[in-house]
């Protein structure tokens, strides 16, 4: 810790013990206190080890929660895994117990103590149960994705009901009509965040996962697939009417229809278990094994991460309008380094990939023709509900599909790469726009090239 953190902590400390004696004086007269209510003050309560607490004023209090922010920001242990709401409790009370005791305040064991209180008390390890839908594998039970584990709801209901009453969270028949239309109970284990950080993290991890089976999947199946805290209509899809004008104008009707989750005999199911859709759930799933408890993603993990939530948007019931613009930004989270010339870098950039691992030549060279559609849209041009839009919105899951699934494997052939090169940290692609952009223009062609020499050799 250097001397300029050590005199913030000396001086918030000082000052705090100041502002704590003034205002339990101007606490004890009625008239200062309303006057300082009245002028915009407030209060706010240190807690000390005898349950009692001590009232200081916001002034102090910002300047104390000023500190806990830069606490968290600066060490490693807290950084992106505690929040500064259960961070910032801990600190007062370690404030208030060194006042209380009134002990000489030694400025690196107090910090010091409040983070390895936080860690040990906020970070834990958990396992997350969380139910989704998925397509149905016939005669299959259980099934992983990097880290997450789908375990079929009859196996968890068998498996685990006892658990669940064990604990007494609820009775196991709430849980199952709680959860009728989900067919999964995806598991997970998280380790070193807060709670609401971890559950954050847990839910996260399931969607991408379940966003991988949508990439492979046509749109209609893929819509109804996600965790509880997606926008699914719930597997029903109501509609209300009237009657036409002139008859029975009062009437109105209710229709519906279940619609169906992907079984073992559906022909999507059996695309699923080809070799490779295995593939790429495997090398997606090492994806989600690196950042699943990483606080901080490199650049490139951010960038897949970000074009995964939005390809998972565009794979939701919503409006084809919609869903061209979700599947726009996932080409632009993949693509795109700079604001200006958007529509360029995404045409270049995109151009290889789909040349390589594109199978419609027609829809290949779209890019541009989708992409300007998308401003159509956003900027108010094109009416969002055009019935074309619903091509428009096909070519671009296709593309999207075909180009986050090359950029995955070229991910990983650039971690392999200059992890084997040793390459200098500001020069690997994963550190921002620059080296990214070098590792585009240099390495992806590259990449390329070396897939389709390994494809006529085998060929051969």
């Amino acid at each position: 810790m250097n001397r300029q953190k050590k005199r913030q902590i000396r001086h918030t400390f000082d000052y705090l013990k100041s502002e704590l004696i003034r205002h339990q004086e101007i606490v004890k007269d009625k008239d200062s206190f309303r006057l300082m209510l009245q002028d915009g003050g407030w209060l706010c309560k240190l807690p000390l080890p005898n349950g009692r607490e001590l009232y200081t004023g916001k002034s102090a209090y910002q300047r104390l929660l000023t500190l806990a922010k830069e606490i968290i920001v600066d060490d490693e242990r807290l950084s992106g895994r505690v929040r500064i709401d259960p961070f910032f409790k801990i600190l007062r009370e370690e404030f208030g117990r060194i006042i209380w005791k009134q002990e000489e305040i030694d400025e690196v064991s107090l910090i010091e103590a409040c983070i390895k209180r936080a860690v040990s008390s906020l970070c834990v390890t958990k396992e997350y149960y969380i139910p989704c839908i998925a397509p149905y594998f016939q005669g299959m039970t259980q099934f992983k994705i990097g880290p997450v584990t789908f375990i079929s709801k009859e196996k968890f209901s068998a498996h685990y009901s006892e658990r669940i009453a064990a604990y007494h969270s609820m009775e196991f028949s709430k849980f199952e009509d709680f959860y009728k239309v989900q067919n999964w109970i995806a598991c997970i284990k998280i380790s070193d965040f807060d709670e609401k950080l971890a559950e954050e993290r847990a839910f996260l991890c399931v969607r991408l996962a379940i966003a991988s089976i949508k990439a492979r999947l046509e749109q209609e199946p893929a819509q109804w697939l996600g965790t509880e805290k997606q926008s699914m209509p719930g597997l029903t899809n109501y509609r209300l009417t009237s009657e036409p004008s002139g008859k029975e104008p009062s009437k109105i009707n209710l229709g519906w229809g279940r619609r169906f989750i992907l079984n073992g005999n559906n022909e999507e199911v059996e695309h699923l278990l080809t070799a490779s859709s295995r593939s790429w759930f495997i090398v997606f799933g090492r994806l989600i094994e690196k950042i699943v408890n990483l606080s901080q993603w490199d650049y490139l993990e951010s960038k897949i991460v970000t074009a995964m939530i939005w390809l998972d948007i565009g794979n939701s019931p919503i409006s084809s309008a919609e869903r061209v613009v979700a599947f726009s930004n996932c080409l632009e989270a993949l693509f795109v380094t700079e604001e200006r010339g958007k529509k360029n870098q995404l045409v270049i950039r995109s151009r290889l990939l789909l040349e390589y691992s594109g199978w419609r030549a027609d829809l290949n060279g779209k890019v541009d023709e989708f992409y300007s559609k998308r401003g159509d849209i956003v900027h108010g041009d094109e009416m969002p509900l055009n019935e074309g839009l619903s091509n428009t919105a096909f070519v671009g899951k296709y593309l999207s599909d075909v180009c986050i699934e090359g950029f995955l494997y070229f991910y990983h052939w650039l971690l392999t790469k200059h992890h084997q090169a040793d390459t200098p940290k500001n020069k690997r692609p994963f550190n921002g726009h620059g080296s990214f952009n070098r590792a585009m223009e240099e390495e992806l062609p590259l990449f390329l090239e070396q897939l389709r020499n390994k494809h006529s050799n085998e060929c051969a």
